[in-house]
Formats: C-alpha cells, sequence, structure tokens
C-alpha cells in the first residue's frame, strides 16, 4: 500500500507490482486518485492527506494539520467538549497535532528511531529502551498536558479519554484506506 500511495507524491517512484490499471504497463496516479475517492465522505479530503502522509513518507503535511484540527473541532462540538479554565487557546488546535503525530508517526521508539538497533562504539547492537521492537510507548497523560499546554489533571481526566477515542478514529480511517486500496490490486 505504500508503495500505491507514494505514486501521489511529486519524487519519482517505481512500481514493481502488478494491478488492474487503466494503462495496461502500469498503475497510474489516476487509478489511485480514482481508488482514494472510494473513501467514504465525511471526511474524504483528511483520509487521503493522512493516507498520503502515513503511507509515503512519514512527514505531516500543513494540510493534513489543518483537516485534524477542522476533524477534532467538529468531534468536540458534536460531542460537546468543554475548555476550562486551565486550557489555553489553542488546545484544541494542539490536540489535533498531537492526535496527528500519533496517528501517522505511530508508537515509534525514540530512543532508536524504530528501527530496533542504535550505534554503540562502532558497533550496531540491541535498542536498550525498546529490546529491538522498535515499537515505543503510547503517549503519556504527561506528554499530552504538556503538548496541549494544560495541566496533568486536566490531561488525565478529560483529555486523554478523547485523545485515544479520535485516535481510535484515525484507526478506522486506517482499515477503510486499506479496503479503497485493495480494490487496485488483482486478486
Amino acid at each position: 500500500m505504500s508503495e500505491l500511495l507514494a505514486r501521489l507524491n511529486a519524487k519519482p517512484n517505481n512500481l514493481e507490482s502488478q494491478g488492474r490499471s487503466t494503462n495496461k504497463q502500469q498503475i497510474t496516479n489516476f487509478d489511485i486518485v480514482c481508488t482514494l475517492n472510494k473513501l467514504q465522505e465525511p471526511f474524504r479530503s483528511l483520509k487521503t492527506e493522512y493516507a498520503r502522509c502515513k503511507f509515503t513518507d512519514l512527514t505531516i503535511t500543513p494540510a493534513a494539520y489543518r483537516l485534524a484540527h477542522s476533524y477534532v473541532v467538529r468531534k468536540g462540538v458534536k460531542e460537546g467538549w468543554a475548555l476550562s479554565d486551565v486550557d489555553g487557546r489553542d488546545t484544541l488546535k494542539l490536540f489535533a497535532h498531537a492526535v496527528i503525530k500519533e496517528a501517522v508517526l505511530e508508537r515509534r521508539c525514540r530512543h532508536c528511531d524504530g528501527t530496533g538497533n542504535v550505534a554503540v562504539k562502532n558497533q550496531v547492537v540491541v535498542c536498550p529502551v525498546c529490546k529491538g521492537s522498535g515499537q515505543g510507548e503510547s503517549l503519556s497523560i504527561l506528554r499530552l498536558a504538556k503538548q496541549i499546554k494544560t495541566t496533568e489533571w486536566r490531561s488525565r481526566t478529560y483529555w486523554k479519554p478523547k485523545f485515544d477515542d479520535v485516535l481510535a478514529d484515525f484507526l478506522a480511517f486506517d482499515a477503510e484506506i486499506q479496503r479503497a486500496t485493495n480494490t487496485v490490486y488483482k486478486n
């Protein structure tokens, strides 16, 4: 799937897999865009931009930040989220940034950057933090509080459950993106 979505980037990509296409030689950008148009509304543009960020080069675009912020605000209004005195003006914006970072970059070990290995004295050894798995810890309550500039108590009691809920929405987007892109490949 990464190779498929990487075709939407401006940089050249080599696709070696075969699949259904309007061109008999290769999968075209048009095929991929048509596939991503199968993503269901609402939030098709967020899902498409999220797919580009997550499955191409793991960089989060300004458009992805804006769309995630819009999604968080809509969800907050729909569910009646309320800011308190300890929350700042930019809390929802920072919250949206934290969610999309966690969703796109997943839980990668910060010590080895997800590789599972680190260099120590000209040798490559298993990362002592993640024990070679490359997986990091989920976003802690304290780290979330620092990122959205609120108190640790407010983060624990109010924002962390909402963070997990919105992150679950992005995982559902992953499943929808996977289903949509699977239609390009031959069975």
